[in-house]
């Protein structure tokens, strides 16, 4: 399971994902990309900030992939 969200990962829907998962002692595969936790020290449009917080396009398909490719792998072994 991939869960992808433009705020930070307290509170959000992944840690609401990764609650309910581990409190049915689900071992589902799980991916949470969020924000940073930190206070934002730059300015600039939504795609500047997203690319800025690994949350562009290119970085989320990126991420997809190697979370993939790590599960394939523990898969296999």
């Amino acid at each position: 399971m991939i869960v992808v969200e433009e705020q930070i990962p307290g509170g959000g829907l992944g840690s609401q994902v990764a609650l309910f998962l581990k409190e049915r002692a689900m071992q589902s595969p799980f991916c949470h990309l969020s924000l940073p936790e930190e206070y934002p020290s730059i300015c600039g449009d939504r795609a500047y900030l997203l690319d800025h917080s690994k949350l562009s396009k290119a970085h989320i398909k990126r991420k997809i992939k190697q979370f993939l490719h790590t599960v394939r792998e523990r898969m296999n072994a």
